[in-house]
C-alpha cells in the first residue's frame, strides 16, 4: 500500500513539474518577461528565463535571444551559481556586439560580467 501511494505522489509530482513548463510555452514574451521579473520564487525566474530563451531561440529573434541569455545569467547568479550564469552572459556579449539595435545593452552585459 504504502509502495501504491509514494508511486501517486511520484507521478503527481512530475505531472505538475512537467505541467509548469508547458504552460510557460504557451506565454507571450511580455508574460514570461513579468513572471521572470516580478516572482521571488528562484525556480520560477529560471524556468520562465529558460522558457524565454527558448522561444527567442525558435522564433529566431536576436534581440530576444540577446534578453534571454541575460534573463539566464541573472537568474542563475541569484540562485548562487555564478559559474552557470557566465556563459549567458558571454553570449549575450557576442550578439550585442553584432546587432545593430538600440535594445542591445552592451555596457550593460559588460558592467553585470564584471560584477561576477
Amino acid at each position: 500500500m504504502q509502495k501504491l501511494i509514494f508511486f501517486f505522489i511520484c507521478v503527481l509530482f512530475i505531472s505538475v513539474c512537467f505541467g509548469q513548463n508547458k504552460n510557460l510555452e504557451t506565454k507571450s514574451y511580455d508574460e514570461l518577461w513579468e513572471l521572470y521579473s516580478e516572482t521571488k520564487d528562484d525556480s520560477l525566474k529560471l524556468n520562465s528565463a529558460k522558457a524565454y530563451y527558448e522561444k527567442a531561440l525558435q522564433d529566431k529573434d536576436s534581440v530576444k535571444i540577446l534578453e534571454g541569455n541575460f534573463a539566464l545569467a541573472t537568474a542563475f547568479y541569484t540562485l548562487e551559481k555564478p559559474e552557470l550564469s557566465i556563459p549567458y552572459i558571454d553570449r549575450a556579449i557576442a550578439l550585442s556586439a553584432t546587432l545593430k539595435s538600440e535594445k542591445a545593452p552592451y555596457l550593460l552585459i559588460q558592467s553585470w560580467k564584471s560584477f561576477l
